[in-house]
């Protein structure tokens, strides 16, 4: 894959029940801070299936792997990484890059 393609992180985290709603919570913070101080993230979406409380889906898009790299080292991912060794059972995460498709933006 060409290094000039955007970076894409795809992880599924296995949730305990009785921490979903404030590991959502630690999610979703990770995910403004990520997108609000990180200029090289390009998107972070928290994704939740309807109707469950005990997986949660996150969708990370950053300018390339080495951006992810710095996206590791800092505080509002290592406070994510905090709740999720408490909160979560299993986890599965694939690394991707961005081969194409498109997207329409937002309508608040």
């Amino acid at each position: 894959m060409a290094e000039s393609q955007p970076f894409v992180i795809w992880a599924v985290l296995d949730v305990k029940p009785e921490e979903f709603d404030e590991f959502r919570k630690a999610a979703l913070e990770d995910a403004a801070d990520s997108v609000g101080k990180e200029k090289d993230c390009l998107q972070f979406n928290v994704l939740v299936p309807s109707g469950r409380k005990d997986r949660i889906a996150l969708f990370e898009v950053y300018t390339s792997k080495e951006a992810f790299d710095v996206h590791m080292q800092t505080p509002h991912f290592k406070k994510f990484i905090a709740a999720a060794e408490t909160a979560t059972t299993g986890k599965d995460v694939t690394e991707l890059y961005l081969a194409g498709g498109g997207s329409k933006p937002s309508q608040s």
